[in-house]
């Protein structure tokens, strides 16, 4: 699966301790993956997990869930990574909030796969490039996958590498990355 993938970039941090961070949790999966094959790994996880009009535009089968449902896979990932104890930090508020939480060149790596519409993933390429240090990675997921939901993930992410003047890299299961110069 891509989480895989995510896990094999992170080897191109060396750092004592990685400090990270995954926008659009869901149900912990990848998350949870992350932390148990880094356990230096401290990991930020933003997910509102809440209805909203924008997200649910998007045709996103999982804006399309009930709130009680939202609520379910938290803790769904709330009990996937309760292993990790302090190395991990949640943050259920839209992405757009969660990345002021953080200072310039703080993190080490960010995967994004939240909300796919094209606006939505332009604001949090451009936002959380920001936050990511010097040599870090900006991870993404769903580039050039063909769903009806997904259409807006590459042409976002390439006005992104365009903006920020990077080339973008493709791995297998539609991940696309960045490193910070």
């Amino acid at each position: 699966m891509h989480w895989v993938i995510v896990g094999d970039l992170l080897q191109k941090i060396e750092q004592p301790s990685i400090h990270g961070c995954e926008v659009g949790v869901e149900t912990g999966r990848t998350s949870a993956y992350l932390l148990r094959r880094y356990e230096n790994l401290y990991l930020h996880m933003v997910d509102p997990y809440r209805r909203s009009p924008p997200y649910m535009a998007t045709g996103d089968p999982t804006a399309a869930k009930t709130q009680e449902e939202f609520n379910s896979q938290f803790l769904e990932a709330v009990i996937a990574v309760e292993f990790a104890g302090h190395r991990k930090y949640f943050h259920r508020i839209p992405s757009s909030e969660a990345v002021k939480e953080f200072t310039k060149d703080e993190l080490d790596f960010v995967f994004i796969d939240a909300n796919h519409g094209y606006e939505h993933v332009l604001k949090d390429c451009l936002g959380w490039w920001e936050v990511v240090r010097r040599g870090g990675l900006l991870i993404g997921h769903d580039y050039g996958n063909d769903g009806s939901w997904t259409r807006g993930v590459k042409p976002a992410w390439d006005e992104f590498a365009k903006q920020a003047g990077v080339k973008l890299k493709s791995a297998e299961r539609y991940v696309v990355w960045t490193q910070k110069p």
